[in-house]
């Protein structure tokens, strides 16, 4: 019989699996969470072979792949060099983070059709050691935390909100690990649009991504909730 934090928790993996390289990656994650005993959600908008099918506990494929082309909505890419740093829209194609945020409900929402109470959010090429980080994740979850995030980025700057106060601007939160709360993640998935993801975006210079994400859970100086 699974214990207690196997009973109630859930792996998602989100994942493009479109080379040999990338599905070996995902393969060894997966066998990794099945020998600590979880179950594992695999999403995805690439199809996926057979043997990736038998070996995640349920697959999600969906083929609306949501790409933002259009340079005011790509991310930045920065090159240093020892003289000077270039930053430039033009080295980014599009920008996936619409369709990674569909990939995250889809699986979260099964995970509430199979009444999972906490979910572990990974890319497809991670490497775990143990579960002992995801336990106490789980504990920190049982005992009242809405999730647990980790900081990537945090910039402080002057806002001018008429009381000079002073926000995080930018904060960005390191995605590979992710735990939340199953009902609170569902909420805040399906709180915003992808016209007003878009629009906030544009108006406040949101970078894609990392930074995107933490908007949409609630933990950017621009949320009010």
């Amino acid at each position: 019989m699974k214990s207690e934090h196997l009973e109630d928790s859930i792996i998602l993996i989100h994942a493009h699996l479109t080379s040999q390289i990338r599905k070996d990656f995902c393969h060894a994650f997966i066998k990794q969470f099945k020998s600590f005993g979880y179950d594992v959600i695999l999403t995805t908008h690439a199809p996926v072979d057979r043997d990736t099918q038998e070996l995640a506990d349920y697959v999600i494929y969906d083929k609306d792949n949501l790409l933002l082309k259009n340079p005011e909505y790509r991310g930045y890419i920065n090159f240093y060099t020892g003289g000077f740093d270039i930053m430039s829209r033009e080295f980014v194609k599009q920008n996936t983070i619409l369709a990674v945020l569909r990939l995250l409900l889809a699986g979260t929402a099964y995970a509430k059709l199979l009444k999972k109470k906490v979910i572990h959010i990974f890319d497809y090429d991670g490497y775990l050691e143990n579960d002992l980080e995801l336990q106490d994740n789980y504990n920190k979850i049982k005992n009242g935390s809405q999730g647990v995030l980790y900081e990537r980025v945090k910039e402080q700057i002057n806002c001018d909100d008429g009381r000079g106060g002073i926000y995080n601007r930018h904060w960005q939160i390191m995605t590979l690990v992710m735990s939340l709360d199953v009902d609170f993640l569902y909420t805040r998935l399906s709180k915003y649009t992808n016209k007003h993801l878009e629009e906030q975006m544009v108006y406040w210079g949101i970078q894609c991504g990392e930074e995107l994400l933490a908007y949409v859970l609630g933990v950017s100086f621009l949320n009010k909730d």
